[in-house]
């Protein structure tokens, strides 16, 4: 159960983490683009899950739920501490730095 409870504390942060950091790479882009490039990240991002779904399945069901749970808080770290490396500029189509 407490790995249950870390699952959904860590998912709930990275989730937050996640669309903040989409928002702010939207901010970068062009002021006629910015919404629907927040929306094709956002759109990539629910697809990433969809497509993770069956992966995790599968190793749940042949490791079990605890190891399954392991997993995720490991890959939650992992996650955090990318964010770190966020860009600081958006590269166009162009090949031109957006300065901010």
């Amino acid at each position: 159960m407490f790995l249950v409870q870390v699952q959904l504390f860590f998912s709930g942060m990275l989730t937050t983490f996640t669309f903040t950091l989409m928002m702010e790479i939207s901010f970068m882009a062009s002021k006629n683009i910015q919404a629907s490039h927040f929306s094709l990240i956002a759109t990539c991002e629910v697809f990433g899950k969809l497509l993770f779904q069956p992966v995790i399945s599968l190793f749940a069901d042949s490791f079990g739920y605890s190891a399954a749970f392991v997993l995720f808080v490991a890959l939650y770290f992992i996650c955090i501490a990318n964010f770190k490396f966020k860009p600081s500029k958006l590269i166009l189509e162009d090949n031109h730095i957006n300065q901010e």
